[in-house]
């Protein structure tokens, strides 16, 4: 039996499960130091400027997506373990500081909810830091978003240059032009081709604009953050390689939601 695990909690689920069903504890404590947050202002980030113009942060973008899993964040992030945490700070910060659309709006704007975050596999496996099926997030993105995707119009992702193609039953796969760990992104190429995902974790998700994504951290696609990678924690290795990119600024990998 392989062991992993995956926080799968749609609207439609939560509304029938009570908070107390979810079991956290057996996962580690939520940190208790925040980190400053940089300001994503009129999609970009940068220093809060001067008058009414709308800001938002990494954090409340966060936020927002954890409230698509559950209808209290804290239960949310509470029933994520250390894997799927990472997993969950590192997919977004790509998204959110590192992916920016031509004019210049953080693509984490665009990303409308959370399928599932799948952990890392502990059992059943040599090094068990990396598998097709693990250490990945499942998102869902609007219009402009997808389009820009199937367009090849990210400025920091290009067309995958991986032998195997996009992961079935997606069409299409994109990776980014920076080297490791590299994001890789699989989606449908157009809304047609869409058909249920019947993978662990999203089985039965129908969604035309569903995108897969993980980071690979070397060439043989380990993907798990929390491993280490030549003497390197995974999450060190990405803020090296990531803090001076796109927006640049800290990847905020002690984040806590807020009000938890």
């Amino acid at each position: 039996m392989l062991a992993t695990t995956t926080l799968v909690l749609s609207a439609c689920a939560v509304a029938d499960t009570p908070p107390e069903m979810l079991d956290a504890g057996d996962l580690a404590a939520v940190v208790d130091e925040t980190a400053a947050n940089a300001s994503i202002v009129d999609g970009g980030l940068n220093d809060a400027p001067d008058g009414g113009t709308a800001v938002t942060t990494l954090a409340n973008e966060r936020d927002r997506l954890l409230d698509t899993l559950a209808t209290d964040r804290c239960v949310a992030w509470a029933a994520l373990d250390d894997d799927q945490r990472a997993i969950f700070l590192l997919v977004t910060d790509l998204l959110g500081k590192r992916t920016l659309l031509d004019d210049g709006d953080s693509a984490l704007a665009h990303v409308m909810r959370v399928h599932a975050l799948r952990g890392r596999q502990h059992e059943g496996c040599l090094r068990c830091c990396g598998d097709r099926e693990f250490n990945r997030a499942y998102l869902s993105l609007d219009d402009a978003l997808i389009a820009a995707f199937r367009d090849d119009a990210l400025p920091s992702w290009r067309d995958t240059r991986d032998l195997a193609g996009p992961h079935a039953p997606f069409t299409a796969s994109s990776e980014t032009e920076l080297g490791q760990p590299r994001g890789q992104a699989h989606f449908f190429a157009a809304d047609d081709d869409a058909v249920a995902l019947d993978r662990p974790g999203v089985e039965g998700v129908l969604d035309a604009h569903a995108l897969e994504l993980d980071l690979d951290f070397n060439l043989l696609h380990e993907s798990a953050p929390t491993c280490e990678y030549g003497g390197e924690s995974g999450l060190s290795r990405y803020q090296a390689l990531w803090g001076e990119h796109g927006a640049g600024g800290d990847a905020e990998l002690t984040y806590v939601p807020g009000g938890c």
